[in-house]
């Protein structure tokens, strides 16, 4: 969730992360803010994808949206309704490339001004 949330505030992109609990009984679904990233538990029998198609039908036809998944069907209703959709594989790719433009970024704010104590970590 934290690299999810560092890929927000570089990119300024909304981030909806939906974790599917369909199987976790008793489970009344959870919503809530962690730091920058919107974050969702499903209720028990309660899919991630029928809450990621419901989420992308009530948004409707949007080019700034884009569903990450590898499902297929995710896919298909993605542009059904309108929006972009990539790959986990796709996504992942982007997120090292701006997870690489945050590095260089701080490397060129530590050389600019040698007092700045400011530490590069390593992806979480």
């Amino acid at each position: 969730m934290h690299i999810l949330c560092n890929y927000s505030a570089f990119t300024k992109n909304n981030i909806v992360l939906v974790f599917d609990a369909y199987k976790v009984p008793g489970n009344r679904g959870e919503r809530f803010d962690f730091h920058n990233i919107h974050v969702v538990y499903t209720k028990e029998r309660e899919l991630g994808d029928v809450y990621i198609e419901k989420l992308v039908s009530e948004i409707g036809k949007n080019e700034q949206v884009r569903v990450i998944s590898s499902d297929g069907l995710i896919q298909l209703s993605a542009v059904r309704f309108g929006v972009l959709r990539a790959s986990a594989a796709e996504f992942e790719r982007e997120i090292d490339a701006v997870h690489a433009k945050i590095s260089d970024y701080l490397q060129s704010v530590r050389e600019s001004n040698p007092k700045t104590n400011l530490e590069i970590s390593s992806k979480e």
